[in-house]
């Protein structure tokens, strides 16, 4: 029977597995939900609004 240890460590193994996944999806370029064949034009960052989200008084 799997001690409490076994299962937390084969928990975060998945964890850390994930998280690598999730950097590899990060890295592939968008593709469209229904036409796989659409390819954006530019991929623009998107910034925050930074005068509206910290104003001068605040920082």
């Amino acid at each position: 029977m799997p001690t409490s240890q076994t299962i937390n460590v084969y928990h975060r193994e998945r964890h850390i597995k994930a998280i690598q996944n999730s950097f590899e999806v990060n890295n592939r370029s968008p593709v469209h939900v229904t036409s796989k064949n659409l390819r954006p034009a530019e991929v623009m960052l998107l910034l925050p609004y930074f005068e509206r989200h910290f104003p001068q008084g605040l920082i």
